[in-house]
């Protein structure tokens, strides 16, 4: 039964190994190495049946020289295939993390170990011999592109290994320390939304803020406070400078200069009216400030208020971090960030009632899983549009 475990761990290892192997690198370098020592072979032949060397020994001893160094530089690029498509195995196996530099290592040592026996009984120039000569030259050049390149393979695999064993400590570089830390932030704020929503199925009041800052009306409560992303929905006047010019010369002056400015004053025209045209503006971070009868946003330096009871459409979408809102007699809103889910949460609570949040399909991600990863911003704003009701 061992064996049989052994034989099968053995089966899976080839199998994972080929799959890995980038097929058009190897077969071009096992074809070009069979090239070359058929060269080899054949002008050392040449040479070993006749007194004096043929005119062809050299060329094609030259050609096997060639095909040898190409072939060189394929087997590398087979090689560094090899270890940057295991690097994702490395996390789970650590023998790999030593294997991605140790087998550079042993294999740049070979090369080198090799290149200086050749030097050493490397042979004057000889007329007669040139066959032997130009292979022996040629092998020279692919042990140098061998050593030069295992060397730089076993850095970066041992790069990679100290990374990964800094990983397995906890030792996160900076930039992956930031991301988890931005990622972590996230789904405390989902976590967050979960627990406002269940509170306020469970017809429990949210909790309230203490302003300081801002002078609320008569039995006014405050729920939230957040920075969000702030645009508005509408369409503008866009105008645009026509010019024009007097062009006096060779008549291909004169021609150049007239067709550059009617290019020049299309194109001006075809960008005023994309910005013309009905789309998101006014993109900032604003802060928001959500209340039992209205929802205070500054933007500008000033702050705007948005009473609930003009509310004529209200369109949340908590797993996509954002939520437009249009009121009676001014453009749609639209909220996007970390702050949207609990936001959502508690003015569908104050809009609709607590029940809300169960018959709005909205809202199911968010009673019911985590968020996925790519759903933590708006993938294209501009693309969004309120929905007609």
């Amino acid at each position: 039964m061992a064996m049989r475990d052994a034989y099968i761990s053995i089966a899976q290892g080839l199998r994972a190994f080929f799959r890995i192997l980038p097929r058009g690198f190897t077969i071009t370098a096992a074809v070009l190495t069979i090239v070359s020592v058929a060269c080899f072979g054949l002008s050392r032949r040449a040479e070993a049946t006749n007194d004096e060397s043929p005119f062809y020994v050299a060329p094609l001893t030259q050609l096997g020289g060639l095909a040898l160094l190409v072939a060189a530089c394929f087997w590398l690029a087979v090689a560094v295939q090899i270890q940057t498509r295991t690097r994702s195995w490395q996390s789970d196996r650590p023998w790999i993390d030593v294997l991605a530099w140790m087998l550079p290592l042993l294999a740049g040592g070979a090369s080198f170990f090799l290149l200086h026996t050749l030097i050493g009984l490397a042979p004057e120039w000889d007329n007669n011999r040139r066959a032997e000569t130009w292979a022996l030259f040629f092998s020279l050049l692919a042990l140098c592109v061998f050593c030069v390149g295992f060397g730089v393979m076993t850095i970066r695999g041992w790069f990679i290994h100290l990374g990964r064993v800094r990983r397995r400590r906890g030792w996160l570089p900076q930039r992956e320390r930031l991301a988890l830390d931005e990622q972590n932030r996230w789904e405390r704020a989902w976590r967050s939304s979960q627990e406002a929503a269940t509170s306020l199925l469970s017809r429990r009041v949210p909790q309230t803020l203490s302003l300081n800052d801002i002078m609320l009306r008569p039995e006014e409560l405050a729920f939230l406070r957040a920075p969000l992303n702030y645009a508005r929905h509408y369409a503008t006047d866009v105008s645009y400078v026509h010019t024009s010019g007097f062009y006096f010369g060779s008549p291909l002056f004169v021609a150049a200069g007239l067709i550059g400015q009617s290019v020049a004053n299309s194109h001006a025209k075809a960008q005023a009216a994309r910005e013309s045209q009905l789309q998101w503006r006014e993109w900032q971070v604003a802060s928001v400030v959500l209340t039992n009868e209205r929802l205070l946003i500054r933007v500008n330096s000033q702050w705007l208020t948005f009473d609930h009871a003009a509310v004529i459409s209200f369109h949340p979408e908590p797993s996509r971090w954002y939520i437009v809102i249009e009121y009676e007699g001014t453009s749609p809103l639209m909220l996007s960030g970390i702050g949207v889910p609990h936001l959502s949460v508690v003015m569908a609570s104050i809009l609709r009632g607590p029940d809300y949040l169960q018959s709005n399909p909205a809202f199911e991600p968010l009673l019911t899983e985590r968020p996925s990863k790519t759903g933590r911003t708006v993938e294209d704003p501009s693309r969004i549009e309120p929905r007609q009701t």
